[in-house]
């Protein structure tokens, strides 16, 4: 399935209706892609509505955006360490749902998904760096 984006903007409340229909289609396509099981229960609720990725992808896209950005601004560099004790806590919480151990809830989700998405740019980071060492470029 293709997005689509197509921007003539000729009016405001024309732009307006465009941005709309821009978020149905996202909506749709992220509700369709394989990346979230989208569960109601572990989405979070905005004015009524489940939003389209659970509460765990949800921190995950977060804390990815949101560290790629910021590392970025501040020219930080955190170690290969650093990622994977940001990924423990969502390792053990998912792990300990999904064995029935725990029943674990929207903010605990996207907290330890949050950590998650930030190991991932630093660990993504790190990689690049490493490769950029071996290749020589």
């Amino acid at each position: 399935m293709m997005l689509q984006i197509n921007f003539a903007v000729t009016a405001p409340m024309n732009l307006r209706s465009q941005m709309i229909n821009l978020l149905k289609s996202m909506n749709i396509w992220l509700r369709q892609a394989p990346l979230c099981h989208s569960i109601p229960e572990r989405c979070f609720v905005y004015k009524n509505r489940h939003l389209p990725i659970c509460a765990r992808c949800t921190g995950i896209l977060f804390g990815g955006i949101s560290s790629l950005i910021f590392f970025n601004i501040f020219n930080l560099n955190f170690s290969f360490q650093t990622s994977f004790v940001l990924a423990v806590p969502m390792i053990i919480d998912g792990g300990l749902q999904y064995l029935n151990y725990i029943i674990s809830n929207n903010n605990r989700r996207f907290l330890t998904g949050l950590f998650c998405g930030i190991a991932t740019i630093i660990f993504s980071q790190n990689m690049t760096l490493l490769l950029l060492r071996f290749t020589n470029i």
